[in-house]
């Protein structure tokens, strides 16, 4: 259950990270990104976690970033900047924590293996150290 959680966490995370940028300088993509506004509007979460689960339409941000999901947990997010990585393990404790059935769907999808979610747990380990 564990590993279901984190890799929804991972998944939702990336996307957010990657949907507030304009796809033009990775390095600076997301650092503006209001998360609290997605987060608190269960209509908003709810998209982008269908589109993730190509349960639902996508918007351009969330169809960009749905790409690119694969490519952040195959890296562990090697190339994300500080603050990238914060919105990562903010999001993704959000979805552990308040949306754990969707989270372990998002899981199943982009990290059967479970090889990031053992990677992201043990991020939020060493955040809430």
């Amino acid at each position: 259950m564990k590993g279901a959680i984190v890799k929804l966490f991972l998944v939702f995370t990336i996307f957010i990270v990657y949907s507030s940028g304009d796809g033009s300088d990775y390095s600076k993509k997301y650092e503006n990104l209001d998360l609290d506004s997605i987060l608190s509007n269960e209509r908003i979460l709810k998209n982008y976690i269908n589109c993730f689960l190509d349960k639902g339409p996508c918007s351009p941000e969330a169809r960009d970033f749905k790409k690119d999901i694969p490519v952040f947990m195959q890296s562990k997010c090697a190339d994300c900047t500080v603050v990238q990585r914060k919105v990562v393990l903010r999001a993704s404790k959000f979805l552990i924590e308040k949306k754990p059935d969707e989270w372990k769907l998002l899981l199943s999808k982009y990290d059967p293996s479970g090889e990031y979610e053992t990677f992201l747990l043990e991020e939020l380990k060493k955040q809430s150290s």
